[in-house]
This record gives structure tokens, C-alpha cells and sequence, in this order.
């Protein structure tokens, strides 16, 4: 771990990490950025992408309502003690009005390099080359992200991305059911509906896969359980999207994959 009383007068390459524990490093190297407030402090001024912060909004974000005792000079503390830790990184806090962090165009940001490979699988031209850059996204994600940092700016954030990344995990398994490549996805969706067992998308999504195996009545058998379990805790159905997928399987309307590799209409037994 290192200073910027450490790093070399010539600027490092700089690199931001906000997926798990977060870490600016310089030339690889981590840098000391404090305690978990000024961590939350960085932390929401990089996600403001050079856009300006009022120093109310940086007092929502850090201290939501456990405020300090003077929260606009509890600010102004903060960002002094982050210009002396980013010094020699380029990187710089800077005041009008508001505060903005100015950082060099090659610095690489995890979060912005996820959503990059995103917005690539959306536009790639074959479902494979989507399929890779969605693995590469996922490869560079966490469970979690700004680990360590406090307020309710980073909560907000865990629950954004959760979310986030659970979409761009089941946009992975829709494409790999769409080219009949069912077994790479099951084990993911089967995590996946274990831990967040009411998201009926992902359950339309195993259920898919289980009949595309050859698994139709295993399927079925996860839509009746869950319907009940509905039924019971709920007292509602399973939504319009789980409904579907069980009229697709009971209806022999999903692609089942046979010895060859190829796939092929079968019904239900």
C-alpha cells in the first residue's frame, strides 16, 4: 500500500476499482484513500463522471441523517485530505460552487468498462460474440461493490447493482437457451432461483432450460411448486412471464437438444 508521497512525479497508469473492495491504484499499486468516508466521498464523486456535486448532495450521500456536527466543513475536510492522497495520480478535487474530480481520459474505471462490454453484446452482430462479452462483463464484476464504504450512497448502489448484474446474468442464459445451449446455463439459473427465489424471470428462464435437456417434466414440476408456494404465502399466481414458460413447456413448444446437438420440437411427457 502506498502514498502519493510514494508514487513517482511522472503520472501512473491509474486504475479505479468499485466492484468489491474499493481501491485506486496507481501503476497497479493501491493507494492509501482513507477511512470509509472518504472512500464514500471519492467513491460518489466518480460515479458524478466529472458533473458537478452540491456539497448537500455529498452530505445526503456520505451522512445521510447521521450528520456531523458542521457537515459542510466535515466536506471540505474530506476532499482536502483526498486532494493530498490522489496528488500525483492526476486525478483532482476541484471547487465552483460544487465539487468535481477531474482524472485522466486513460484512467480505467470497472464499472464503466462493465457497462462498455454491456452495450457491445447489445449491438454485437452474432449471439456467440454477445454471449463472450457478456462472460467478460461478469468476469470483471463482484458479488458486492464499494465494499468498506459507508452512507447511503453506497447502500443504494449494492441494491442498484445487484439488480443490475442479476439482468445481465440471466441476458447471458437467455442467449445460450436461444442457441440450444441449455447446460451451460442451468447451473446458474438453478443458483440463481435458489437465492432470489421469487424472480420470476430467472424461474421462466430454468424452467426453459430444464425442458430444453430433455427435463420437461422436472419443469412442470417447478412451476406446480411454485404456484403453490405462491398461492399459500401470497395468495396470488405466478406472473404473466413464469406462465408462459409452463405453456411452452406443456405444449412441447421448447427446442429439446438431442444426442447430435441439434434440437428439436418434442411435447411434454
Amino acid at each position: 500500500m502506498i502514498t502519493s508521497d510514494d508514487l513517482p512525479r511522472s503520472r501512473p497508469s491509474l486504475e479505479i476499482k468499485l466492484f468489491g473492495p474499493m481501491q485506486v491504484a496507481g501503476d497497479r499499486v493501491p493507494l492509501r484513500l482513507g477511512g470509509p468516508r472518504q472512500k464514500a466521498v471519492l467513491a460518489y464523486l466518480i460515479t458524478c463522471q466529472g458533473g458537478l456535486a452540491a456539497v448537500d448532495d455529498i452530505v445526503e450521500a456520505v451522512w445521510g441523517t447521521d450528520l456531523p456536527a458542521r457537515p459542510r466543513h466535515s466536506v471540505s475536510v474530506t476532499t482536502s485530505r483526498l486532494r493530498h492522497a490522489l496528488e500525483w495520480t492526476g486525478m483532482r478535487i476541484d471547487f465552483d460552487g460544487g465539487y468535481f474530480l477531474e482524472r485522466p481520459l486513460s484512467t480505467k474505471v470497472d464499472w464503466e468498462e462493465f457497462d462498455t462490454l454491456c452495450a457491445r453484446a447489445e449491438t454485437a452482430r452474432y449471439p456467440q460474440e454477445a454471449v463472450d462479452l457478456l462472460r467478460e462483463a461478469l468476469h470483471l464484476s463482484s458479488p458486492t461493490v464499494l465494499a468498506g464504504v459507508e452512507g447511503p450512497f453506497a447502500e443504494r448502489m449494492r441494491r442498484v447493482w445487484a439488480g443490475r448484474l442479476d439482468d445481465v446474468r440471466e441476458k447471458l442464459f437467455a442467449l445460450q437457451l436461444d442457441a440450444g445451449r441449455a447446460r451451460e446455463a442451468l447451473a446458474g439459473l438453478e443458483e440463481m432461483v435458489r437465492s432470489r427465489p421469487w424472480r420470476e424471470s430467472a424461474r421462466a428462464l430454468h424452467m426453459m432450460a430444464l425442458a430444453q435437456e430433455g427435463r420437461a417434466a422436472e419443469a412442470i414440476d417447478v412451476f406446480q411448486s411454485y404456484a403453490r408456494r405462491m398461492a399459500d404465502e401470497y395468495g396470488m399466481d405466478p406472473s404473466p412471464v413464469t406462465r408462459e414458460a409452463y405453456l411452452k413447456v406443456i405444449s412441447g413448444r421448447v427446442p429439446t437438444r438431442t444426442p447430435d446437438g441439434t434440437t428439436v420440437l418434442s411435447p411434454a411427457r
